[in-house]
């Protein structure tokens, strides 16, 4: 089932969840850009001179807001909503990447496990054959050149056939990469 392979690839992707982070930080920085720092406030405590009747202080509290030029929280903002949708675009982009990495490894393994099959029915057709010749010579109605290239073609089949096993672990390999 390709969705099956796609979603599991979606969860488990590590590059996938990161472009995702990326984007969603992307987009809470639109709304801080936008917005006034905070404000600061502080207190101090000064002791005057200390005279022996009574200790005098003094008691500060400040508070303390920036604002920045007109125009600037606009400016900042848009240039954080462009670069959120930057961070969309890069994971839509790492998203079809990804899936389409899966798509080639499922694809590759359907076809060599169609192309292993029709070997096979080819080398169960060359036996026939190769039976048939058999017998034909047998009963000198056929030459054993026919039995030695049918016996020649199942040997090549049958390397064939182990050969695009072998090619089904990396197939394997490159699907789990992906």
């Amino acid at each position: 089932n390709e969705q099956g392979y796609l979603l599991l690839g979606a969860r488990q992707s590590v590059r996938l969840k990161g472009a995702y982070e990326r984007w969603r930080a992307a987009v809470a920085r639109v709304t801080i850009e936008g917005s006034l720092m905070d404000p600061m406030l502080s207190y101090g405590r000064f002791l005057n001179e200390f005279s022996s009747r009574q200790a005098m202080g003094q008691h500060e509290f400040e508070l303390m807001q920036t604002f920045p030029w007109f125009g600037v929280l606009a400016l900042r903002e848009d240039a954080a909503a462009r670069e959120a949708a930057m961070a969309a675009r890069e994971y839509e982009g790492v998203r079809l990447a990804l899936f389409r990495d899966i798509r080639v490894a499922l694809y590759d393994l359907y076809l060599l496990g169609r192309e292993i099959d029709l070997t096979r029915e080819n080398l169960a057709l060359v036996s026939q054959f190769e039976a048939i010749a058999r017998t034909r010579f047998q009963v000198a109605t056929g030459t054993h050149a026919d039995v030695v290239r049918a016996q020649v073609e199942i040997g090549r089949l049958e390397d064939r056939v182990r050969e695009l096993e072998r090619m089904r672990t990396p197939a394997l390999a490159r699907l789990n990469a992906a």
